[in-house]
């Protein structure tokens, strides 16, 4: 339903003919036709087979929460340590199987069934690197923060370029997983300005740092979880519509400005936002989930904070969608984070319908908690585990340990 929803919304910005609006009509069928299958999926789920019993369906702000399971190890999640190699890039240096990280994903085989490992060396890859439908179970495997860097300068105001397309990682097949951690040590990947997309679903990114402006990491479609990565941006930096994208660690952060940032600041009006998510179906199970993250600012922007704190005004999320649905627990928050949390997208727009949480929050941006926006809610402790990683997107059963 996703797809049929972002081709309609594509279509708004292509120049009006009896065809393309035959086309947005056909679409807007489809997902109404989608909205009512996924009503009555969730139905089921909750009442059984009992027809009489259906109603539509209810989210948090309806006072319902699915049952839930105990949360278990989140911790032992992620990209397992000492996997084989299968490929090896290395850019000017040689002696490799590839010298650019598209060349060698290209290398995979199709659908395969057991992980195809690509150990990319240290050096700096200026390339767009696209993971097909096909190219099944690909890992990246990278030397270290700062060592091994992937970049690209796509940006949506390109020609002919749209925002998913920006990506400089881009993923649309099923389990795709990434980590920093060479055979021999654990280490983060730097990697900037960096677009990552994904839309494949059991999708891993394990001690990755994905920097940007805005739209730094989008989570587009299906089940996706990122730990121990850390999200750099100004703007909406993490965004989408995924089935349940789970954020552990050192995420999201505040990064160095921008030139529009900065100019946004000198006339005293910069206002920076974490996430943005796009649900817009309330039977929809999908969200942004942070668990266990730090939000915090670069030591630049930090020192630019404190020198003006009414001017850089950082929230936690506003809603892109109606149903817009994010969610912090256990997270701790530095001073930037204002005490109103959160911050409408244009009016009321989506207020009365998007799902904002916190659970236990801590730091000085969680201090003033009792002056978060009205629209937002505190996730009571019985039914914190919806969101943990087992119950949200599943992944006791697809996510290997480490």
């Amino acid at each position: 339903m996703l797809h049929l929803y972002d081709c309609w919304s594509a279509y708004k910005y292509v120049n009006s003919s009896r065809a393309v609006a035959d086309a947005m009509a056909y679409l807007n069928d489809a997902v109404s036709v989608g909205s009512n299958y996924i009503s009555m999926l969730a139905a089921q789920q909750r009442y059984g087979d009992d027809t009489s019993r259906w109603a539509p369906p209810q989210t948090e702000r309806d006072g319902y929460w699915p049952p839930a399971a105990e949360a278990g190890d989140e911790d032992a999640l992620g990209v397992p340590r000492g996997l084989p190699v299968n490929a090896t890039v290395c850019g000017a240096g040689g002696g490799c199987d590839y010298k650019t990280v598209g060349e060698a994903v290209a290398a995979a085989p199709d659908f395969g069934e057991g992980a195809f490992v690509v150990h990319v060396k240290e050096g700096v890859y200026k390339e767009t690197v696209s993971v097909a439908w096909e190219k099944t179970n690909v890992v990246l495997v990278g030397d270290g923060m700062g060592k091994t860097v992937i970049t690209g300068d796509l940006n949506a105001d390109t020609p002919g370029v749209s925002t998913f397309n920006t990506a400089t990682v881009c993923s649309v097949t099923g389990s795709w997983r990434a980590t920093s951690r060479s055979p021999t040590r654990r280490v983060p990947t730097r990697t900037r300005p960096w677009r990552s997309g994904s839309t494949g679903d059991r999708t891993v990114l394990d001690s990755v740092e994905l920097v940007g402006h805005q739209d730094t990491l989008y989570a587009h479609a299906m089940r996706q979880f990122y730990t121990r990565c850390r999200v750099a941006g100004t703007v909406d930096f993490v965004f989408g519509n995924s089935s349940s994208s789970q954020l552990r660690g050192r995420a999201p952060r505040h990064g160095p400005r921008h030139p529009a940032a900065a100019a946004a600041a000198r006339q005293g009006r910069e206002r920076r936002r974490h996430a943005a998510q796009g649900r817009t179906d309330p039977a929809q199970p999908t969200g942004i989930v942070l668990r266990g993250c730090s939000v915090n600012g670069s030591d630049e922007y930090m020192a630019l904070y404190r020198q003006r704190p009414e001017v850089h005004r950082v929230y936690l999320g506003r809603p892109w969608k109606e149903y817009s649905r994010t969610v912090y627990v256990g997270c701790t928050l530095a001073e930037i984070v204002q005490p109103q949390g959160w911050m409408p997208w244009s009016g009321d727009f989506a207020l009365k319908t998007l799902y904002y949480g916190e659970f236990d929050s801590a730091g000085p941006g969680a201090r003033d908690a009792g002056q978060r926006v009205k629209w937002s809610s505190q996730v009571p402790k019985d039914h914190v585990d919806v969101y943990s990683v087992a119950n949200f997107i599943q992944g006791h059963e697809w996510i290997p340990k480490v």
